[in-house]
């Protein structure tokens, strides 16, 4: 028995899968997916797989809190071979199957049901990072529905769906409702909508973004919309470029957008894709505020970017998360979405997060345990950005800032698809403040307290 999805961090995978996809497959995987009412949460798989050794799994990532992780939603599980015998399929735990009798590369056919119930219980970053029902519209990651192999170098997915349904996703469109993906990653790591709902597609510069909304989010439509426009913008002249993503061949990007008034609001972002549930209606406002929804919306556009065109090889949430969180109010600064005095306030209460948080870890260290180190990373990482950026302005006499650190960064890593590690910044920053960058950087490295300057 053989593990497909080994034991290792999020950051490793596209590593771990660019050495997988050495190996030779057989033939193309494919997949039929039917849904005949959102309502239902019943979605029907058919699965045709050629594995390379015993066992199947389906994303290692994500529902780690559950037993059986993202399986904990699958039944009816049953497996064919070619000549449409059964075999035997059993659950060996954290969302693996093992079955029997094997042959390499063999032909499995598989028949499984997906309960779409996962907005029924708790996530560690909230169901929109799962799966759920809102209105008419379903919404689901591929986490929530695919069991699938490592070594898989592409499939099909084909949707079977009601004449008045749509699908929305970030995959390449081979055919009606039928889409070709490149890689695990690609299948799993990904967010789409199916079901009756608005869209728009937003076009800025070199990057297209189609919004999808709920029709409780009709009348917003345009204020989104200008949002997004005006934050791509933004984006794409700080790094120079439009997001890049190399788990993926396709150039569209979406992003999901809903509303609902017991959750606290946030968003995560995946493959070409963003996941967004506000907890209250997009109204005007001029609050710096993590919870204001131009914040979380510009927050997560920022991750095509950070996250997603820069990959890093190690954790780094100090980075990801805390410098995306210092651009994305940034961006909202420049677009007069809040005043200085908004802005001053955020870095106070930022400050008073940090420093209620700290425990006396750095904050490097503090993204082993997301969850539990959230104001270390996100408010202290902001605030370690706050202080690159000074430090860099200060050196180069105001004719650079964190906009070059970051240019180099991208042009580097993002447009060759090379990982960075924590030396690629340290270098990144030595080379565009031209000092040395040892001083400031050991607030990464020890338990020194981050001061705002």
């Amino acid at each position: 028995m053989k593990k497909i999805f080994p034991s290792l961090s999020p950051y490793l995978f596209i590593a771990v899968i660019v050495q997988f996809l050495s190996i030779n497959s057989f033939a193309q995987d494919s997949y039929i997916v039917s849904i005949t009412d959102v309502k239902s949460r019943k979605i029907e798989i058919k699965a045709q797989l050629f594995p390379n050794n015993d066992t199947i799994q389906m994303s290692p990532f994500g529902a780690n809190h559950l037993k059986n992780g993202w399986a904990s939603f699958v039944t009816n599980i049953g497996a064919k071979n070619k000549q449409n015998k059964e075999i035997s399929i059993q659950s060996i735990g954290g969302g693996a199957y093992i079955f029997s009798p094997y042959k390499k590369g063999e032909e499995i056919n598989l028949d499984y049901t997906i309960n779409l119930i996962h907005d029924k219980g708790k996530w560690p970053f909230g169901y929109k990072e799962a799966a759920y029902v809102r209105e008419n519209m379903m919404v689901f990651t591929g986490n929530a529905l695919f069991i699938t192999r490592l070594d898989m170098k592409s499939a099909t997915v084909k949707f079977i769906l009601p004449k008045s349904y749509m699908i929305t996703n970030a995959w390449e469109e081979i055919g009606i409702n039928k889409f070709k993906v490149h890689n695990p990653t690609e299948l799993v790591w990904t967010v789409m909508t199916i079901g009756q709902y608005n869209f728009t597609e937003v076009i800025t510069g070199d990057t297209k973004i189609k919004l999808v909304y709920s029709n409780s989010l009709s009348g917003k439509k345009k204020m989104i919309s200008s949002i997004i426009t005006s934050a791509v913008k933004e984006y794409e002249n700080i790094y120079m470029g439009k997001p890049v993503n190399s788990a993926t061949q396709s150039d569209k990007f979406v992003c999901i957008v809903n509303v609902d008034s017991g959750y606290v609001g946030g968003g995560a972002v995946f493959t070409n894709s963003i996941s967004i549930m506000l907890n209250k209606s997009p109204s005007l406002e001029h609050k710096a505020n993590t919870q204001s929804w131009h914040h979380i919306l510009i927050h997560e556009i920022g991750h095509l970017w950070n996250g997603q065109s820069l990959k890093t090889e190690q954790q780094n949430e100090w980075f990801v998360e805390g410098f995306t969180d210092y651009m994305a109010y940034n961006v909202e600064y420049k677009l007069r979405l809040f005043d200085t005095t908004e802005w001053l306030a955020m870095l106070k209460l930022k400050q008073e997060e940090y420093n209620k948080a700290y425990k006396g870890i750095s904050i490097k260290k503090a993204g082993n345990d997301k969850a539990e180190n959230y104001d270390l990373i996100y408010s202290g990482g902001l605030l370690f950005a706050q202080l690159i950026d000074r430090q860099i302005q200060i050196n180069t006499k105001n004719k650079k800032n964190i906009n070059d650190f970051l240019q180099l960064l991208y042009s580097e890593f993002a447009l060759s698809n090379k990982l960075y590690v924590l030396d690629d910044i340290i270098a990144a920053f030595k080379n565009t403040c031209m000092c040395e960058p040892k001083n400031i950087f050991e607030y990464l490295v020890t338990s020194k307290k981050i001061e705002s300057p």
